[in-house]
């Protein structure tokens, strides 16, 4: 017999990097080069590399310029590394983090 339950974490999807988006959604379509991008937004090729291998994080100075090159807003790539980053994140901060943080608790007031 199979085991029909799954780990929540089996369910979970990866997050999604900004790279991803720039790779599946509009440079593969328009069959364009790293290095042609690269060179249309007057950028380093390493810059576009490091983004599409997922090494390095969106800027806004790069998402500005996907903005004026694309057409798509700068509020569009950094809300997709905003989410990444704490998506990616809130684990090492439930498992860690959180146990070395007492909450803050208000006096009762006193009557």
């Amino acid at each position: 017999m199979v085991n029909s339950k799954k780990n929540k974490k089996d369910l979970e999807l990866k997050p999604i990097h900004p790279g991803e988006i720039l790779k599946t959604e509009f440079l593969e379509p328009l069959n364009m080069k790293e290095g042609e991008l690269a060179k249309n937004i007057q950028v380093e090729k390493q810059v576009i590399k490091a983004l599409l291998t997922e090494k390095k994080p969106m800027t806004v100075d790069l998402a500005y310029r996907l903005y004026f090159y694309f057409g798509v807003s700068a509020e569009y790539w950094l809300n997709f590394q905003k989410n990444y980053d704490l998506e990616t994140y809130q684990e090492l901060a439930e498992n860690q983090i959180k146990d070395q943080i007492q909450p803050y608790q208000r006096e009762q007031k006193r009557a």
